[in-house]
């Protein structure tokens, strides 16, 4: 589902007008944002300050919060020739991370930073394998790296100690800890610097 196709979804707008939220989460297709900034403008952006308008026509206390995504772990080839950038892996990622960080410049909102904890483990520990077998989706480490990402950039809390493993060995579990702690605290002002938190 895309952020313009949630911006219209009467089930998306009654959930977010159904009570006061503390931080809601959005995350785009995980293709678009990494097209040309052209058609991101276009195509994502409008659809992002729409929804975080709702968010705070809901309750102006509200911390909009976008979860960036990962690249997928060959790039884009089905999109590949239309735009060189995100024929890899890296290139993917960083288009991925402008597009997030602008969303969350245009609408003084926050960035958990999935995709760059996704990013340190890809060059860093590539023993630890994130994708399924379609190169995008997460299998159970990057699942947990996620949520590890997420709860850091919510609460503000290390995970580094986390007894809930989700049946990954102590070791995985707690060097996935330590990558997202890393990620998000090392950088929460990069974040987290046009939210209100």
């Amino acid at each position: 589902y895309t952020l313009a196709m949630h911006s219209t979804y009467a089930a998306t707008i009654a959930k977010i007008f159904a009570q006061q939220w503390d931080v809601v989460v959005l995350q785009e297709q995980s293709q678009l944002p990494s097209f040309p900034p052209a058609e991101v403008d276009t195509e994502v952006y409008p659809y992002a300050h729409r929804l975080d308008s709702m968010i705070h026509a809901n309750d102006s206390c509200t911390q909009t919060m976008f979860l960036m995504t990962w690249g997928h772990a060959n790039g884009d080839p089905s999109n590949c020739a239309f735009y060189l950038v995100i024929c890899t892996y890296t290139g993917m990622q960083m288009r991925l991370r402008e597009s997030y960080l602008q969303m969350a410049l245009d609408n003084h909102a926050v960035v958990a930073p999935v995709g760059m904890a996704w990013k340190k483990v890809m060059d860093s520990i590539p023993s630890i394998w994130l994708y399924m077998t379609d190169s995008s989706h997460p299998v159970v480490p990057g699942s947990y790296l996620e949520a590890s990402v997420m709860y850091g950039s919510i609460f503000h809390k290390k995970t580094l100690g986390c007894t809930y493993t989700d049946g990954l060995s102590a070791t995985v579990a707690g060097t996935l800890q330590q990558v997202a702690d890393r990620v998000v605290f090392d950088s929460l002002s990069q974040w987290q610097q046009h939210g209100h938190y």
